[in-house]
């Protein structure tokens, strides 16, 4: 019999339920990620839904400030434009494989940090409160925690979910601690936020991407050097007074 692992597009879970907290004033902080090296880069929608001044820390005195932010009209993706960028990654065309790794890298609680997962299948998110939508989903299991922490994920919502190859595998949106689950957007959104932006992802790849990378024991340094390169960067939300 051929064993080798096949494509799965079926639901793996049943409808995923998130409830979007109202925005208060404050400042709040999430993952971006860059697409398109003049300056493009790609979050959650709700990482910068309801914000009046949203920007991308480039160190710890720079604030780059956007000059667009563009939602997708039923996905929890959203683009950030800004004047200046960094090295991109390309977006992933192909199924996934049942039990391939994925690699999340992002800002979880507010500090720099990555996790490994294996691939699990499809559902759909629903989205509630302030934002009202459903669309489908990828699901992973949650593997590996660099460097290790306990607790939330939150924070990392907006970073890059990558496949071991170095392909955008989609967005970080959600996560199930309880069933170690983390939710990813279909990477087809990125290419529709785009468009609406009337902008195009990155070609190639300009990052420097070794197989050791993309590995259980490379994924921590190359974490790093996705911030160093900015390539993976924090989102800071500004909410003024009502």
């Amino acid at each position: 019999k051929d064993r080798r692992p096949r494509p799965y597009n079926g639901p793996v879970a049943p409808e995923v339920l998130i409830e979007a907290d109202e925005i208060k004033e404050g400042v709040y902080t999430g993952s971006a990620f860059s697409v398109n090296p003049s300056g493009v880069w790609i979050t959650a929608r709700h990482v910068v839904e309801g914000c009046t001044r949203v920007g991308v820390v480039f160190n710890r005195n720079k604030l780059e400030k956007s000059t667009r932010v563009i939602f997708h009209p039923s996905s929890d993706t959203a683009l950030i434009e800004t004047g200046q960028g960094a090295p991109a990654f390309p977006r992933r065309k192909i199924d996934f494989l049942i039990g391939e790794p994925g690699f999340h890298f992002g800002f979880p609680q507010g500090n720099p940090g990555q996790v490994t997962t294996q691939y699990l299948g499809r559902s759909v998110m629903h989205t509630t409160g302030r934002v009202e939508m459903r669309e489908q989903i990828t699901v992973w299991a949650e593997v590996l925690r660099k460097p290790y922490f306990s607790g939330t994920l939150g924070g990392i919502s907006g970073g890059v979910a990558l496949d071991d190859d170095g392909r955008i595998a989609g967005v970080t949106v959600a996560e199930a601690p309880r069933r170690g689950r983390v939710y990813v957007t279909s990477p087809g959104r990125i290419k529709d936020v785009l468009n609406l932006a009337n902008l195009q992802s990155a070609a190639m790849s300009s990052l420097k991407i070794e197989p050791k990378d993309l590995s259980e024991k490379g994924f921590d340094d190359f974490g790093r050097y996705l911030r160093k390169t900015r390539t993976v960067v924090q989102v800071i939300c500004f909410t003024d007074p009502v």
